[in-house]
């Protein structure tokens, strides 16, 4: 999960407690179990549909 979390926190450019703190804000699922497997799978699966609107919500982007 590290790894992803530091990949998205490098392509947006803020800490990895950032976007952690965003993505709980956000409400994945997958951030509700304490299995970090299951929760990097989640992550990663469901990374494709909302980082385009994750990036405009936080940051602006269009």
């Amino acid at each position: 999960m590290h790894k992803g979390v530091n990949a998205i926190a490098e392509r947006l450019n803020v800490s990895r407690k950032t976007v952690l703190r965003w993505i709980c804000d956000e409400g994945l699922p997958a951030f509700k179990t304490s299995n970090k497997t299951a929760v990097w799978r989640c992550l990663e699966s469901s990374l494709c549909d909302w980082l385009k609107t994750f990036e405009q919500k936080h940051l602006g982007r269009k």
